[in-house]
């Protein structure tokens, strides 16, 4: 696990209690919640460069016919979220099954 380092930095009165109050909100302690706004943020970094890099390379094409292609598969695309989510109804389901066969 890597070693923390201790920063110390200046923000602004209005800034320091804006992170101190989502932080409560959340029920993490500053340092946990400025590390995990630091880092949701150098990886929205990184998405907007390769976006950049992306348009750069593939801006001028024309992907219409793409699209239109792509269109008759957009509802079999399976997210992460919509999966977890079938998952455990799918469990509470085999759950209540089981407790009807039970009694």
């Amino acid at each position: 696990m890597p070693t923390a380092e201790t920063l110390q930095i200046k923000l602004d009165h209005d800034l320091a209690e804006i992170l101190q109050t989502n932080a409560e909100a959340q029920k993490l302690g500053l340092s946990e919640f400025v590390h995990h706004a630091v880092s949701f943020y150098l990886r929205l970094c990184e998405e907007m460069e390769i976006r950049r890099q992306y348009q750069k390379g593939y801006g001028g094409a024309d992907l219409t016919a793409l699209a239109r292609e792509m269109k008759d598969w957009e509802e079999e695309q399976v997210w992460p979220e919509a999966h977890r989510f079938r998952c455990v109804l799918h469990i509470k389901k085999k759950l209540l099954d089981s407790k009807q066969t039970f009694h």
